[in-house]
């Protein structure tokens, strides 16, 4: 434990965390439009399914590479950080592959989705590792109290989505999924605890 570490009370600690959880779980929230997404751009259910497929193998793949890599670099928090941003950056061009007309947009919008997988996945296996870690270095931060934090972001930004998605195209779930990572990554790379 460096002396960054130590200089972090466990309220200040646990205030981070939970506000690093809750801005990551909007963005998991806006990315949970996926399927109402496509409908709405025409996908079939077929090519809907083959997206969600490939999604999930491709996470299957990463998210030991990540490990690895987490492993490597010593901080499931960094890599973490590196997911989030990248998985943030991918789905800013979802709304530009949109707008690129009809064949256009169900290929990039495609490659596009598929592609975020590599990092979604793997973000959001780095985020419960350093819970985890935290709470076993931590006593005074609770797993529970953090996932319980998660949980109701996730299901007030998804219940807020339903009014708002009736007033603006479901594409700018992505853009809104970019702006909710900066918090959460700006949160993330502050001094909150390394694991």
């Amino acid at each position: 434990e460096n002396e960054s570490q130590r200089a972090i009370s466990p309220r200040t600690l646990r205030r981070r965390m939970a506000l690093t959880e809750i801005f990551y779980n909007f963005c998991f929230a806006s990315s949970n439009y996926r399927t109402v997404f496509l409908q709405e751009l025409g996908f079939g259910t077929g090519r809907i399914g083959l997206v969600a497929s490939l999604s999930s193998v491709v996470g299957i793949f990463a998210s030991p590479v990540f490990g690895v890599l987490s492993d490597k670099i010593r901080s499931v928090k960094l890599c973490f950080i590196l997911c989030l941003s990248l998985s943030a950056i991918s789905f800013l061009f979802v709304p530009v592959a949109v707008g690129a007309g009809a064949g256009s947009a169900y290929t990039g919008v495609f490659i596009i989705l598929v592609f975020s997988a590599l990092f979604t996945g793997p973000a959001m296996d780095m985020m419960e590792n350093w819970l985890v870690q935290i709470d076993l270095r931590y006593r005074e931060v609770s797993y529970g109290s953090m996932r319980i934090w998660a949980s109701l972001a996730f299901a007030a930004l998804s219940l807020i989505y339903v009014p708002v998605l009736k007033h603006m195209a479901t594409s700018y779930v992505y853009v809104l999924y970019f702006l909710f990572a900066l918090p959460a990554v700006f949160i993330a790379a502050s001094r909150v605890a390394s694991v």
